[in-house]
């Protein structure tokens, strides 16, 4: 995996740009025109980003697919349970590189 040049692309550094269009992914429906037509232009230009939002909408289309459990399920005591123990369980996270696609995903936040 360590060659895999995909994996070596998504981890590398991201631009200005990058970063904020990452950013901004999730409200790409949302977005005024102007705005939404500059990001729809570098989707289609960055293949790094355009992997991203491949990516990003492939997940949503399962997650629709999915019936949510009743709010009254016991489904989610036992996902709670599970995520705990998951969570004591894991070692503690590695230091990353704040700068790496993965972190600005999970940092990623409306401006």
């Amino acid at each position: 995996m360590a060659n895999n040049p995909r994996r070596a692309e998504l981890a590398r550094p991201l631009s200005p740009a990058c970063r904020k269009v990452q950013q901004r992914l999730v409200f790409l429906e949302e977005l005024p025109g102007a705005e939404a037509a500059a990001l729809q232009a570098h989707l289609g230009a960055c293949g790094n980003c355009g992997r991203i939002e491949r990516l990003f909408r492939g997940f949503l289309a399962v997650l629709r697919d999915v019936p949510a459990p009743e709010a009254n399920d016991p489904y989610w005591d036992r996902l709670a349970e599970t995520i705990m123990a998951r969570i004591r369980a894991a070692p503690p996270p590695e230091r990353t590189d704040p700068r790496t696609t993965t972190d600005a995903l999970e940092r990623a936040r409306p401006m």
